[in-house]
């Protein structure tokens, strides 16, 4: 620990807060979500362990915190190619929305290890105005995106971009839960 002086101003405790988000990043990126804690993610950050539980209540509440960065980097990625795409008068082929797919994706796996843990783990745990601020603010992005998927494919309907995300996002479930299976073999 650092040592540091109580953030006063409304910037030092953004920064404070960014500082554990990014400390708690740091600490899935290479451990399972079961396995980190409060303290670990403490100690990374520089602060005390009642310092972390000033800014999010609960472990679940500041990983629904990353998840929503996470789902927020995602969807501008995906709306700014899909964007690039309209603007320039072409229609998105199957072929380019798989790539773009890809793209936002990329190779990094957080996402998709936070999404296969959302509503069993990180839903729970929280208050519920937390999680409607999560769910409302993910329904946005889902019906921006949606609506711009429709566009850049003109032989989807309405409503059809969206229901295409909703699917995507359950098989990406899917597909996190099957490649990370439980521990427990025969």
């Amino acid at each position: 620990m650092t040592g540091k002086r109580r953030a006063v101003t409304e910037e030092q405790k953004e920064e404070r807060r960014l500082a554990i988000l990014h400390a708690a990043e740091t600490l899935f990126q290479a451990a399972d979500y079961n396995t980190i804690s409060m303290s670990q993610i403490a100690q990374t950050a520089g602060v005390a362990k009642g310092t972390v539980f000033l800014y999010f209540a609960t472990k679940e509440e500041l990983f629904l915190a990353i998840t929503g960065q996470a789902y927020s980097k995602f969807f501008a990625g995906l709306n700014k190619r899909l964007k690039s795409t309209i603007d320039a008068g072409k229609t998105c082929t199957t072929d380019d929305l798989v790539d773009i797919l890809q793209a936002v994706f990329g190779g990094d796996d957080a996402l998709l290890r936070l999404m296969g843990i959302v509503s069993i783990i990180l839903e729970h745990n929280i208050q519920y105005a937390t999680a409607l601020q999560f769910k409302s603010m993910l329904a946005h992005q889902v019906r921006s995106a949606g609506e711009l998927l429709e566009e850049a494919i003109p032989s989807w309907g309405p409503g059809e971009g969206m229901a295409f995300l909703l699917k995507l996002q359950a098989l990406a479930i899917g597909f996190q839960h099957l490649s990370a299976p439980s521990p427990v073999r025969l």
